[in-house]
């Protein structure tokens, strides 16, 4: 069979689950097949390899940018484009083999068939949403910013009727992560182009967004996936100005680049705080934290309690970055555990304290001198057997006071043999009544240097929040994770009196909201799947 003369150029990153399928798709049928490897770490180039005639690593600075490049490296006239996680039809080929390379136009959109998981959404705008994907190459180019470039095409048009089939989204985790990463994109735009965005815009755009895909386009005709993807809709706009706020006003906390083995050198021993003041005193006392890919916080959360406490132990969770070896400078002990469980990982680690008082933290946080005193003055002649402390937590430079995060005592010092964790995966509870008395010095959490990690960090929470539903086989409706959405935004915003945060209460409201939903979803979801079938 000839091959129809169409060069396939398939952009990439870290697609390892899908280049096959998407590239065997298309083998044998384009006369040329070029994949564009934007630094794939997981083999992806390697995979693409039995498949691709040509594959080009080239780093993506700005997406339109980035595709034009690629384009201009196929050596036909004629382009389809693809993404990794999308499959050419036989109907699609077949089609476009009937009309090249006779074609009386310059380019051709293509509808797409999107699928969240299992399930193929049909409506809210979904589909068919034909996208210019066929194209004489010298008549299409990209504008060149970050996220959703604009096509500028120079001649007609026309539309194919067969369909690009696109695995959007693995589940509703992937689904957020990815919107996490595009608005991030879109606020950068914003910024490059000096386009301005003001929140009362914002919030008209997210309160018209979930109607007009829900209703306008009968998204409710997708049940809750048509629900979960008009929602999502709606935030990405208010997500979108967040991240665009948090630059403008400078709230975001500029993060470092990555160390690397040749430009980190090796931490020295930190003199402590109160060095001046004379050699501290130790206290009978086990600092220990846990921690994961924290190389930008370990050593300052050390810093704050070496020379202070009798021990410090830090339980690393197969950490990949430079976490472990700069901990060797402070700590006693360090341990490499993975965590599978969070109420049983930290269980675990008090248990290797050779202490009988332990202090519980984690990297992104550090003891302040006021509680270092406190504690200090306290130990070891108390009668109480734990102490709870108020953690003043940061989102980028803002230290939230309201919301219900001020002064919010968190127990975290404890008699290691009086104290069990709850073993679940998330907000895992203690399981012994003890006395408890409060501390007022804080530890200081870092917490979440912009709104893209805090996303992050829900999306991860929810997940396991849902896990946990299931494992303990707690019953879960709509209607009630509906109220509990719809009760959180008020409940913060002015029950806690949040509004006093200005526009980060807002987002920690809305936020708390979010929870509520994403952690219904991924649950529902989890529900659907283990009935072995597509989604209904």
């Amino acid at each position: 069979m000839s091959r129809v003369p169409v060069s396939v150029v398939v952009c990439v990153k870290n697609e390892r689950a899908n280049i096959v399928d998407c590239l065997r798709s298309v083998h044998g049928w384009a006369d040329e097949i070029v994949v564009v490897d934007d630094d794939s770490t997981d083999g992806t180039s390697e995979l693409a390899q039995p498949y691709a005639d040509k594959i080009l690593v080239h780093k993506m600075e700005n997406e339109g940018a980035h595709r034009n490049w690629a384009y201009a490296q196929a050596k036909n006239e004629w382009v389809l484009s693809m993404d990794g996680d999308e499959r050419a039809t036989e109907e699609l080929k077949q089609e476009i083999d009937a009309i090249l390379p006779r074609a009386e136009v310059n380019g051709y959109t293509v509808p797409r068939r999107n699928y969240i998981g299992g399930y193929w959404v049909r409506y809210g705008g979904q589909y068919p949403a034909g996208q210019l994907r066929l194209f004489r190459k010298d008549a299409f180019k990209f504008e060149e910013v970050g996220v959703h470039p604009r096509i500028f095409l120079d001649g007609p048009s026309a539309h194919l009727t067969k369909d690009l089939v696109h695995y959007s989204y693995r589940d509703f985790e992937h689904y957020l992560a990815k919107l996490n990463g595009q608005t991030t994109l879109e606020a950068e735009k914003w910024i490059q182009t000096n386009r301005r965005m003001s929140l009362g815009k914002a919030l008209w755009r997210t309160f018209d967004r979930f109607p007009r895909a829900y209703i306008a386009k009968k998204g409710y005709k997708d049940g809750f996936i048509g629900f979960m993807v008009a929602f999502l809709g709606s935030f990405y706009q208010l997500m979108s100005y967040a991240k665009y706020w948090e630059v403008q006003t400078g709230n975001k906390v500029d993060r470092p680049p990555k160390k690397t083995e040749e430009s980190a050198a090796p931490s020295d021993k930190p003199v402590p705080a109160n060095k001046t003041n004379g050699p501290l005193k130790t206290v009978p006392l086990t600092v220990v934290v846990i921690a994961k890919n924290e190389e930008e916080n370990i050593e300052e959360c050390l810093a704050s309690v070496y020379g202070w406490a009798d021990e410090i132990i830090v339980v690393d969770d197969e950490s990949s970055d430079r976490t472990v070896e700069l901990a060797q400078a402070y700590a006693d002990k360090i341990f490499r555990r993975k965590m599978e469980n969070e109420g049983k990982h930290r269980n675990w680690a008090y248990a290797q304290a050779r202490n009988e008082w332990v202090l519980s933290l984690d990297a992104d946080e550090y003891v302040t001198e006021a509680l270092r005193n406190e504690i200090a003055e306290m130990l070891p002649k108390t009668d109480v057997q734990s102490f709870s402390m108020p953690l003043k937590t940061y989102i980028g430079k803002y230290w939230v006071r309201h919301s219900g995060w001020y002064p919010a005592h968190k127990l975290r010092m404890f008699m290691k043999s009086k104290q069990k964790y709850e073993e679940t995966g998330v907000h895992p509870r203690t399981m012994y009544k003890i006395p408890t008395a409060k501390l007022s010095g804080d530890i200081v959490h870092k917490g979440y240097p912009d709104f893209e990690h805090f996303l992050s960090s829900l999306n991860r929470q929810t997940t396991l929040e849902a896990r946990k539903w299931i494992q303990t086989g707690q019953r879960m409706s709509l209607g009630r994770a509906v109220w509990r959405t719809i009760d959180r935004f008020p409940r913060s915003f002015i029950g806690k009196k949040g509004y006093k945060d200005g526009f980060v209460g807002f987002m920690i409201a809305f936020f708390a909201s979010l929870y509520q939903i994403m952690s219904y979803a991924k649950y529902w979801q989890m529900n659907e799947e283990s009935k072995d079938q597509p989604y209904s």
